[in-house]
């Protein structure tokens, strides 16, 4: 059966946006709104344009198709310049962040591959990031050298995954699925470095994130209620109740 993506009913986006060409792939990025917990997007920037200033541009190669993202190379995120990032105001101080994200890693990836980073550098000190590394195991970082890790071979590879991470309290919690492990222990998270960067890696190198990633969501102030309903349904909004 296959999988219905819910319309963004609040999303208006003018006809320019709206290209003729048929779109390559099938990738689904949240873009510019915000219902309920959902944190708002409201730029889009290539990575690796960020020391000219510019704001607003995409990706090469890369468009908007009636509110999505849509990537070249069949909507494969593969490393250096396949990297979108994303500005927002609504992370800032906040002690509860949840990322969500249905993906495909590639078996083929090497070394620690980054799906999401709050930060263009990879190093020791850098912000709050969710990478995979070969093999599958999985890792979240906070501020610092903290890190949180699952048992190695948790993620799936070469097919598609329901990932949610989940930070509360300088502790992470990894979902795969419907699958629960425990929390680790990860010390505070930066936030306030207020933009997200997705696939990229410092450099023109083969350790960015390889595969295919349908949707993307980041969210604030999730309780276990919202974490259950998020995994069974990835496409919904959730509306505090």
């Amino acid at each position: 059966m296959s999988e219905t993506i819910l319309p963004n009913p609040r999303l208006e986006m003018p006809s320019l946006f709206y290209p003729k060409r048929k779109p390559i792939g099938n990738v689904r990025i949240d873009w510019s709104h915000s219902i309920g917990k959902k944190v708002v997007f409201s730029n889009i920037n290539n990575a690796e344009d960020l020391a000219s200033g510019e704001v607003g541009s995409l990706t090469d190669g890369a468009y908007l198709e009636r509110g999505e993202i849509i990537l070249p190379n069949g909507g494969t995120f593969s490393s250096g310049r396949n990297a979108l990032r994303f500005f927002n105001n609504k992370l800032s101080g906040s002690g509860n962040i949840s990322l969500l994200t249905r993906v495909w890693a590639d078996s083929t990836l090497v070394g620690e591959a980054r799906i999401m980073s709050s930060k263009t550098v990879w190093n020791s000190l850098g912000g709050f990031y969710i990478a995979v590394k070969s093999g599958g195991d999985l890792y979240a970082r906070g501020s610092g050298t903290a890190k949180a890790a699952t048992p190695t071979g948790v993620m799936p590879m070469n097919q598609w995954t329901t990932l949610l991470v989940h930070y509360a309290g300088a502790s992470v919690s990894f979902y795969i699925d419907d699958v629960v492990l425990d929390g680790h222990t990860i010390g505070a998270i930066d936030t306030i470095k207020t933009s997200i960067t997705i696939g990229h890696n410092t450099g023109n190198n083969d350790s960015g994130f390889k595969g295919r990633v349908e949707s993307l969501s980041l969210f604030r102030g999730l309780t276990d209620r919202d974490i259950k309903s998020l995994l069974q349904n990835p496409y919904q909004f959730l509306i505090p109740q």
